[in-house]
This record gives C-alpha cells, sequence and structure tokens, in this order.
C-alpha cells in the first residue's frame, strides 16, 4: 500500500494555499478500490479536508494514475490519508 500512496502522491498536484485560509481540518481520506485489471473503481471521499480544490484533487490524482499492479482476480479496497502540509 505504501508504494500505492507514493505513485498516487507523485502524481498529486495540490492547489495553491493562497487564498484558502487556514484550512481546519488538514487531511483527506479516500477510499480506493483496484479491480482485476487494474484500474480504480470510483474513488471516494472517505474524510475532507474542508477544501473542495484540494479534495477534488487528491481525487483527481487517483482517477488519472493507471495502477497496473494487481494480480488476476483479485480486487484490493483500502483508504488512504492524503496530508496537506506533506506537499
Amino acid at each position: 500500500i505504501a508504494d500505492l500512496q507514493a505513485k498516487i502522491r507523485s502524481n498529486w498536484d495540490p492547489p495553491s494555499m493562497v487564498g484558502m485560509g487556514s484550512l481546519k481540518k488538514r487531511s483527506v481520506q479516500i477510499r480506493i478500490r483496484l479491480l482485476p485489471d487494474g484500474t480504480v473503481d470510483n474513488p471516494q471521499l472517505v474524510s475532507s479536508s474542508g477544501s473542495k480544490p484540494m479534495d477534488e484533487s487528491v481525487l483527481k490524482a487517483v482517477a488519472t494514475l493507471p495502477f497496473k499492479i494487481m494480480p488476476p482476480k483479485a480486487t484490493l479496497d483500502f483508504i488512504l490519508d492524503f496530508n496537506v502540509v506533506d506537499q
């Protein structure tokens, strides 16, 4: 899972913090399901940062990253945390 999170982070382009003020919550949690063919099935926001642009940037990073590492007939569900201060 750590490798997947690193790949998503490398694909993540968070919005500028300018004009966002102080986010009350500094992290975003998303639920990801990887299908057996390696595609992402409907990533979902589990816990918002309080900033729609920040939340959407994480979902976009997941949706646009081609996963091709799952073995045949395997499905994997997991939740990832993205800490705003990491970027």
